[in-house]
């Protein structure tokens, strides 16, 4: 559950922060807000991509800090939902940001926006549920999406087809 990764999260810092402490380090801090540039206060989803850029989900848009300088994306920049839930990284280097109203946007390491998902009644192989609550990147085809109302989704990234568990037996990624 989030409470439970934000928790861990919370954890882990104040383990390296007592650990950096106790060895006499420095603790650089920097704090950014909308003053800065961010597009919202209310963050709700930090991830370090594979370069060392920040992604900052936020409930009004996808934020990427380099250290210096803040990029943002909004609904109007092609982003599938404005409310980040969940960021990750695939091994290719694409970055996945899911929203809880919207659907789920894929960008290229540089931040170049390539497709987003979003429901469609009428494409049976489209992503079921806009309210996406978490990802998972289960292998070089195969991301894992948990949504409100459809509990888990197979995304081949390749295709762009969406697949669902029936709820029943093994869980496997070509059903």
């Amino acid at each position: 559950s989030a409470g439970m990764r934000f928790g861990a999260t919370l954890c882990g810092g104040c383990f390296w922060a007592l650990s950096a402490w106790g060895q006499g380090l420095p603790m650089p801090f920097e704090q950014i807000s909308t003053l800065q540039g961010l597009s919202d206060n209310a963050i709700t989803k930090l991830f370090q991509d594979q370069d060392g850029f920040l992604w900052i989900g936020t409930e009004y848009g996808l934020d990427r800090y380099d250290g210096h300088h803040m990029r943002i994306w909004h609904k109007r920049d092609g982003l599938a939902g404005e409310h980040i839930v969940d960021i990750l990284q695939t091994h290719d280097g694409t970055i996945w940001a899911a929203a809880r109203e919207g659907g789920l946007t894929c960008f290229d390491a540089q931040g170049t926006l390539l497709r987003f998902f979003k429901p469609d009644a009428n494409d049976p192989h489209a992503i079921a549920d806009a309210r996406i609550t978490c990802l998972f990147d289960l292998d070089d085809t195969t991301l894992l999406i948990g949504a409100e109302r459809t509990p888990l989704i197979f995304l081949d990234k390749r295709s762009g087809i969406c697949r669902y568990w029936k709820g029943e037996g093994p869980i496997r990624a070509s059903e």
